[in-house]
């Protein structure tokens, strides 16, 4: 049932005739992707994802990779006008991202990390914008099976009368969401809910799960290695063969155990533990032979191997770098490297959107609430996240390119600390602290600066001009 359920998944934009000979034209595909995909295809796609995610480890290998290089860390920077209020803003916001959570079960960093395994997982990922009993701003997940809806049409009461609704997402005569329904029946502004995925469509109204395509290739290479697992354990059970002319074991063999146990007997016998001996009849003449298995096969082998590289394809995530990397390298891993990078960058403008509707709604409760004043220049939503630093096969190349780029003027600061996942301006009164401390400490000592650190190419200026 299992199997069947998956191969039906397998062929929803391609529907296949297993009963003909002849190809049979496509079904039309030439409707609404709500027609397209309705409410219960969106489930079995949801559903697919998350049984896929929980027992296929290379799935869920390469979704925890990139929800790891894109978000791990995130930190918001102020870059607006206001620099002082930015350094209230920023203390205030890193506090509150340690509590951001209503349920109390992660914190920011955490809950991007999970919003966009739900993205990739499930399609999408519902972010609430509510609030404690106390009016203290907070953040609530919502699972991709909690958005729903029994009814599809036209609205017939309540606050969004005659507007549309499919799936759980309500829609105005442009076809734009303005609220979201709830599987409980609650219905929520999209002024409060956010619901986060990756379009492919320009009227899509929930996010599909890249799994969607190779559901059932995917089923098919679990199923194989299941397969091929029962017949090496089948051939792991024989350890030896004995042809002889009768087929059957010897019936000595017990008398020479009685004669054994009764010390009657002087001779040397090797007792055969974890294995079994098959006896089969011979030609002619007698032969004991070793069980020799080359399972699974090279063919095998390269045959699931081609089917991997096809679902990693449609993860945007490379094969070689997260499975096997042994058999690229030189110019081709810096290749691989590249193309993840690229699906890293791709995961972090989704994620800094969803992470600046978060970190606005609670600058704008916290400026309501007294927390935080208003900015005297009014540029309170300027910010910018800092992601992890920059994947790298090799370092100390990268470092030098770097380095020369910047010598050239084809770099910024801003540019090489964020390759590094630091902020340049951070980073640079770091440095401007350490020399001041520096310099403060020798001079009040009486030695001279130099001997406490390494010389600059063009040495240090002298601490009294």
């Amino acid at each position: 049932m299992i199997k069947t359920f998956f191969k039906k998944l397998g062929y929803l934009f391609d529907h296949q005739y297993s009963q003909s000979r002849l190809r049979r034209p496509i079904r039309s595909l030439n409707q609404d992707t709500s027609s397209l995909v309705p409410t219960g295809t969106h489930q079995q796609l949801v559903t697919a994802g998350r049984w896929l995610f929980s027992n296929f480890a290379p799935v869920r290998g390469a979704l925890l990779e990139q929800a790891t290089y894109s978000v791990q860390p995130f930190t918001p920077q102020y870059v607006g006008k206001d620099k002082a209020w930015g350094v209230d803003a920023e203390a205030w916001l890193k506090d509150w991202h340690k509590v951001v959570d209503i349920q109390g079960r992660c914190d920011f960093e955490e809950m991007l990390y999970l919003a966009l395994i739900s993205i990739k997982r499930d399609g999408d990922a519902g972010i609430l914008l509510t609030e404690t009993r106390g009016k203290y701003p907070a953040v609530q997940l919502i699972p991709s099976h909690r958005i729903g809806s029994r009814d599809t049409g036209a609205i017939t009461s309540g606050a969004y009368k005659g507007k549309q609704i499919q799936n759980g997402v309500i829609t105005n005569a442009n076809g734009r969401a303005i609220a979201y329904e709830l599987t409980n029946g609650r219905r929520i502004s999209a002024g409060d809910l956010a619901l986060c995925f990756f379009p492919e469509w320009s009227d899509q109204g929930r996010g599909l799960t890249p799994l969607a395509g190779v559901v059932a290739d995917l089923q098919d290479v679990k199923e194989l290695r299941q397969y091929e697992l029962t017949a090496q354990k089948a051939q792991a059970s024989i350890s030896l063969i004995e042809h002889n002319e009768n087929g059957y074991a010897d019936e000595s063999e017990s008398f020479i155990e009685q004669t054994i146990d009764g010390g009657t007997l002087d001779t040397t016998v090797e007792t055969l533990e974890g294995g079994a001996i098959r006896y089969f009849r011979a030609g002619s003449g007698a032969k004991i032979e070793t069980v020799e298995s080359n399972r699974p096969s090279k063919n095998a082998q390269d045959f699931e191997s081609t089917i991997m590289r096809a679902a990693f394809q449609a993860l945007e995530w490379p094969y070689d770098f997260s499975l096997d990397p042994s058999k690229i390298g030189g110019a081709v891993v810096r290749l691989v490297a590249a193309k993840a990078q690229r699906t890293v960058e791709k995961n972090q403008r989704l994620i800094r959107k969803l992470a600046r509707r978060i970190d606005g709604y609670g600058l704008a409760k916290a400026m309501k609430l007294g927390l935080l004043p208003m900015p005297p220049g009014g540029d309170w939503y300027s910010w910018h996240y800092q992601g992890p630093r920059r994947l790298t096969v090799d370092a100390g190349r990268d470092a030098s390119a770097a380095r020369e780029d910047y010598k050239l003027g084809l770099t910024t600061l801003s540019e090489l600390y964020a390759e590094r996942g630091l902020h340049w301006e951070d980073e640079l009164q770091k440095r401007v602290d350490e020399q001041r401390v520096l310099l403060d400490a020798a001079k009040a000592a009486g030695i001279d600066p130099n001997r406490v650190q390494l010389l600059t190419p063009n040495g240090l200026q002298n601490s009294n001009e």
